[in-house]
């Protein structure tokens, strides 16, 4: 299980370069962190089906992985308006 964590974790710098990526195409802001969820998900399910692993835990590291991709992105942009 902590190999998969691993991995998960280090999907979510792909995941936020995927949805970066998107952004031309997706002008509504709204969207962008469903992108991350999206990504998230469909990348740990994919390596699941590929490692023959249970899709249960890949579904919830996914979740994971793209809300922290949404956090990561938002809290570096905020933190660089500096303090109000």
């Amino acid at each position: 299980m902590s190999e998969d964590v691993i991995i998960a974790g280090g999907g979510v710098a792909f995941i936020i370069g995927l949805v970066a990526a998107c952004k031309p195409f997706v002008t509504d802001k709204r969207f962008w962190p469903l992108l991350g969820l999206f990504f998230g998900v469909a990348l740990n399910l994919g390596l699941a089906y590929v490692r023959g692993g249970d899709p249960v835990p890949a579904v919830v590291l996914g979740l994971m992985a793209g809300l922290s991709a949404g956090g990561l992105y938002s809290g570096v942009k905020n933190g660089r308006k500096g303090p109000p």
